[in-house]
C-alpha cells in the first residue's frame, strides 16, 4: 500500500495550458465617497486623470505568465452617480517604478480611444482594448484613465481594495485640458478592484486546491492555485483541522511534514490530471493514520479535529489523499495546508492619510497578552492612528492636535501630528518580548510632503507607555501635541503644559489623580528637540510620571 500510494504521487503530468483568463485584481470592499477619489468614473469635478499600478507580483500571483496579451479591462462600480463622461479614455504602459509615490508614470500608450459619451453601469464596467499590450512578466503594469466633461454631478462608488503601497493616483479640476495635466490632487494606498483579461501564457497551478473529494484546512484557511496561505498559529494556542470529503467510507491518510511547501516550479509534483502534491520529501513523512507508512482506512466523513499547538516555535504542513474513483488517478488530494506556531510576530500596517486601524490584543500575528492598560483601565483592544497616536476608544481622525479635543478624547497616547503614510513611507505592529505591543512610524512625512519622520509607541503589561525614536522626527510647519491622557475615561483636566528636558535620569513626578494629562504643544518635531525617547511610568496617584532621554 505504501509502494502503491508513493508510486501516485511520484507520476508526474505534463500541465494542460490555459489560453484565455479573466484576473481579479483587490477584492476589497472599501468605498470611495460621492465626493472623493479614487474614483475613474469621477464626475464630483468637471474632468479627472487617475493612474493606478499593479505590481509583477501580483499578477504572478494570479496566475498570469511572461507574453499575455492584456486586452480588457473592467472596473466594479458599487454605485452609479452622475452624467455620462465626456471622451474617457484609457492609457496603459510597463514600468519599473514600484509605486505612485514619486509622480506620474511617463510612456503610456493609449490603450482605449476617447469614448465620446461612456454612462457606467452597476457591477463590472469592461472596456475591451483597442491595443492591447504584452506583459514581459517582471514589469509592473500603470494603467492610466482620463475624461473631461464641462459641468459636475457626484462620484460613481467603487468597490476597492486597501494595499501596502502607493497605487493611485489623481488630479481632478472644474476645467478643460485635464488629461495633459500633470499637477497632482492625491494619491492613496487604496486602489479600485479591477478585472483584467489576458490572452495566452498563462501559468500552470502551483498548488493543488481543496476539492469535495478531499479537503483539509487548518483554522479554515485556503490556498488558491497560486498563492500558498498559511495559517498562523499562537504557541499554546488552539487549532482546528477540519477534514472534509464528499465520498464517505472510501480510504483516507494524511501525510504531514515539517519542511516548508513546495510549489509545483520548485519541486512539487503534478499528478497526472493535474493535482499537484507539494508536501517536500526530502525530510521523509509521516502519516496520520499509519505514522511511518500510510494507513488507508474508511473516512467517516467531513469532521474537525481540534487540538494545542505546540509551545514553542513550530512549522507543520498536511495533505490529505483520498481513494476516489471518478478521479483520473483514483486519489483525490487536499491542498497542502500549512501552519506556522509562532511565539510573536510583527505586521505591517496599510494606513493611508487620516485613518486608523483597529487592533486586537492577544491572537495573531501578536500572540501577545489579551489584555494592555492605559490609567489603570484594561483594554482588549486599541486604534492605531496614523497621525502618530494610540487610542483606546473611538479613533479622532483630525489632523490638527489641539489640547481640547485629547481632554475629550478616549485614553491615549503619542505624538499627535498631521502625518501621512499614504504618501510615503511605512507602519508597522508588533510584539514585545516583555509582553505588550509597539507601533513604528519608518520614513512617514509630514500632509503635503517635506521631512521624513521615524519613530515608535510602544506599551507594556507594567502599564508603561513609551515613545522613542524621537531623533527620527523632522520639522515641519503644523502643530504637535506629544504626552499621555486619560481623555474621557478620566474626565481628563488641563494643569498646562510640561517640558520635556531631556537627560532626565530621575523620573519626574505627574499627577497624584488620573485625571491631569501630562503633555506638551508645539510646532511638529520642534516639542522633541534634543530627545531620543519619552517614558511614562504608572504611579501611586492612577496617573503617570515620566522621564525622556
Amino acid at each position: 500500500m505504501k509502494k502503491c500510494a508513493l508510486f501516485l504521487i511520484a507520476a508526474m503530468a505534463i500541465a494542460m495550458p490555459v489560453t484565455a483568463q479573466l484576473v481579479t485584481v483587490g477584492t476589497g470592499t472599501t468605498k470611495n465617497t460621492i465626493y472623493s477619489e479614487p474614483a475613474p468614473y469621477g464626475n464630483y469635478w468637471w474632468g479627472s486623470r487617475h493612474q493606478f499600478i499593479i505590481q509583477a507580483a501580483e499578477l504572478t500571483a494570479l496566475g498570469v505568465g511572461a507574453g499575455a496579451n492584456l486586452n480588457s479591462i473592467g472596473f466594479d462600480v458599487f454605485a452609479v452617480n452622475g452624467q455620462a463622461l465626456v471622451n474617457f479614455e484609457i492609457k496603459a504602459g510597463l514600468t519599473t517604478t514600484p509605486n505612485l509615490s514619486l509622480g506620474w508614470i511617463a510612456g503610456t500608450t493609449q490603450v482605449l480611444a476617447p469614448i465620446p459619451s461612456y454612462a457606467a453601469t452597476a457591477g463590472w464596467n469592461t472596456h475591451v482594448l483597442s491595443a492591447p499590450i504584452v506583459w514581459d512578466g517582471t514589469s509592473n503594469v500603470v494603467i492610466e484613465t482620463c475624461f473631461n466633461n464641462s459641468s459636475y454631478t457626484l462620484n460613481c462608488v467603487f468597490n476597492q481594495t486597501i494595499g501596502a503601497f502607493t497605487a493611485s493616483r489623481w488630479y481632478r479640476n472644474d476645467a478643460v485640458g485635464i488629461c495633459l495635466n500633470a499637477a497632482t490632487t492625491g494619491m492613496s494606498t487604496t486602489r479600485p478592484n479591477m478585472q483584467l483579461g489576458f490572452a495566452g501564457a498563462a501559468l500552470p497551478p502551483e498548488y493543488q486546491v481543496n476539492q469535495g473529494a478531499s479537503s483539509l484546512d487548518f483554522n479554515g484557511l485556503q490556498n488558491t492555485a497560486f498563492a500558498l496561505n498559511t495559517a498562523q498559529v499562537c504557541a499554546g494556542g488552539p487549532v482546528t483541522a477540519n477534514i472534509g470529503t464528499n465520498v464517505p467510507g472510501n480510504g483516507w491518510d494524511i501525510a504531514l511534514s515539517f519542511l516548508p511547501v513546495l510549489p509545483a516550479s520548485a519541486g512539487g509534483i503534478t499528478l497526472p490530471g493535474g493535482q499537484v502534491f507539494n508536501l517536500n520529501f526530502a525530510g521523509g513523512l509521516i502519516w496520520l493514520n499509519g505514522g511511518p507508512a500510510p494507513l488507508f482506512m474508511p473516512i467517516p466523513g467531513s469532521f474537525p479535529i481540534t487540538f494545542t499547538a505546540p509551545g514553542a516555535p513550530f512549522p507543520l504542513a498536511a495533505q490529505q489523499l483520498v481513494f476516489d474513483p471518478s478521479n483520473p488517478i483514483g486519489v483525490a488530494l487536499s491542498q497542502a495546508a500549512a501552519m506556522n506556531v509562532v511565539a510573536a510576530a510583527t505586521m505591517p500596517l496599510t494606513l493611508t492619510d487620516d485613518s486608523s486601524v483597529n487592533i486586537a490584543f492577544g491572537g495573531t500575528p501578536l500572540c501577545g497578552p489579551a489584555t494592555l492598560s492605559l490609567y489603570g483601565t484594561a483594554y482588549t483592544n486599541v486604534n492605531v492612528v496614523s497621525n502618530g497616536r494610540l487610542m483606546f476608544g473611538p479613533a479622532n481622525l483630525t489632523w490638527t492636535p489641539t489640547v481640547a479635543a485629547t481632554l475629550i478624547d478616549a485614553p491615549s497616547f503619542g505624538v499627535w501630528a498631521d502625518f501621512n503614510p499614504g504618501a510615503g513611507g511605512s507602519m508597522s505592529i508588533s510584539s514585545l518580548l516583555v509582553g505588550g505591543i509597539r507601533v513604528d512610524w519608518t520614513a512617514v512625512p509630514y500632509f503635503g510632503g517635506g521631512a521624513l519622520n521615524t519613530f515608535g509607541l510602544q506599551l507594556d503589561v507594567s502599564g508603561q507607555a513609551q515613545v522613542d525614536g524621537l531623533a527620527g522626527m523632522g520639522v515641519g510647519a503644523g502643530g504637535q501635541w506629544v504626552g499621555i491622557s486619560g481623555g474621557n475615561a478620566t474626565t481628563a483636566t488641563d494643569l498646562g503644559p510640561v517640558v520635556y528636558t531631556p537627560a532626565s535620569i530621575v523620573p519626574v513626578a505627574g499627577p497624584a489623580t488620573p485625571a491631569p494629562m501630562v503633555y506638551a504643544m508645539g510646532l511638529q518635531g520642534g516639542v522633541t528637540t534634543g530627545l531620543t525617547s519619552i517614558s511614562y511610568i504608572p504611579n501611586a496617584g492612577g496617573n503617570y510620571d515620566w522621564v525622556s532621554n
